[in-house]
Formats: C-alpha cells, structure tokens, sequence
C-alpha cells in the first residue's frame, strides 16, 4: 500500500513537470526572494497539511488563469505577462510533490517534508501572492498578512508626527539655551577681566584715568 501511495504522488509530480513545461511557463525560482517561514516546531503531518493547501492554492490560481487565457477577454497583454512570471510557483509545487515522494520512509523524513512544505508556502506566498502573505497556520484563518494595513498606518502616523514635532521642539530649545548660555558666559567673562584691570590700574598708580578708560573699553569690546 505505501508503495503504491508513492506511486501515484510520483505520477502526479510528474504529471504536474509536464503541465508547467507546457504551458510555457518560466522555470526561474528565485530563492533568494522567498519570504515565507515555516514554523519550526511544525511536525511531519503539519508540514504535509501547508504543502498540500499552499500547492491546491497554487493549483486553483493557475486554473483560473488557464481559463482566463482560453477567454482572452478578461486579460490584456500586460495582465498575461504578470501572470505566466508567477507560473514558476507550479515549478515550486512539483518540485515539493517530487520531493516529498521520493524521498517519503527516509531516515530525514523530517527535513525534506520541511523543505517541500517551504517550497509549497513560498510557491503561493512569495511567488502568487508576491510576499504579501505567508499561508503558514494550521487553522483559520491559514494565513498571515505580510504587509502593514491602511487602518494601521492611519492610526500611527498621527503619533509618530506628533512625536517628531516634539522632538524638533526639544532640540531648537536646546540649542537655544546653550546659544544664550554662551553669549551670558562671554559678557560675565568681559565683565570680569574689566573689574580685574580697573583694580590692577589702582593697585599700581602708575596709569592715568584716560588709560584705564582705555583698558576698559578694549576689555569690553
């Protein structure tokens, strides 16, 4: 019985190899750009359940859009060419089936159902969803938003304007304060060394009023 379950999943891998080629789709799996994560502590069987409904959420999209295409009048030129850049998500979805197939009773059965089921949540989250949403929960409602809500940043954007208004208003009174402290400082510092040289002129007796008058207003200056 196990012999022929992994039969058939081999048939449907490769029935499913056969439908990507064919209908011409691009076989480009960009890794590097998947951005759905599957949770670690996820089981054999929970890794197959994200396989198995992330792959028919691949296989209906594409569906519609074989659909649409035999209609032709529900896609232009530029809706067909965004639509068969994702058909490498049913690449993904065979290469997932493939893997869970052949490689099902092996000593690292969890690993390679973890990496068919990362495969399968990228294939519809990153590659038909386009990194909006990740399909990784077990129960309703399956998946999660990837990108911030219009309600959210509505709600925040009047608090961090708020925010950085107080903080400009922190700083310009800031530097006014150390501005105004400085020039106080200078004219106290001025003042000074002109009482110090009027009581120096004193002390001597050697200079005239003129002079010491002099000295001051150099001082102040």
């Amino acid at each position: 019985m196990p012999v022929l379950s992994r039969s058939l999943r081999f048939l449907a891998a490769a029935s499913w190899l056969v439908v990507s080629r064919t209908a011409g789709a691009a076989v480009v799996v960009d890794e590097a750009a998947f951005t759905c994560k599957v949770p670690v502590a996820y089981g054999i069987e929970e890794l197959e359940q994200l396989t198995v409904r992330n792959c028919g959420n691949v296989d209906r999209a594409i569906e519609d859009f074989t659909q649409a295409i035999k209609d032709d009048k529900y896609l232009n030129a530029r809706q067909k060419a965004a639509w068969e850049s994702k058909m490498s998500a049913a690449h993904n979805c065979t290469t997932a089936r493939y893997t869970m197939s052949v490689n099902a009773g092996s000593s690292d059965q969890l690993g390679v159902q973890r990496q068919a089921a990362w495969l399968a949540t990228n294939a519809w989250g990153s590659v038909m969803m386009e990194g909006k949403e990740c399909c990784t929960l077990l129960r309703a409602p399956y998946c999660i938003d990837q990108e911030p809500s219009i309600a959210l940043v509505a709600g925040v954007m009047p608090f961090a304007a708020l925010l950085l208004l107080l903080v400009l208003s922190i700083v310009v009174t800031m530097v006014a304060y150390f501005c105004c402290s400085s020039k106080r400082r200078s004219k106290h510092d001025a003042q000074a060394r002109t009482v110090a040289l009027a009581e120096a002129s004193r002390a001597s007796g050697g200079s005239s009023p003129t002079s010491a008058a002099g000295a001051t207003a150099g001082a102040v200056t």
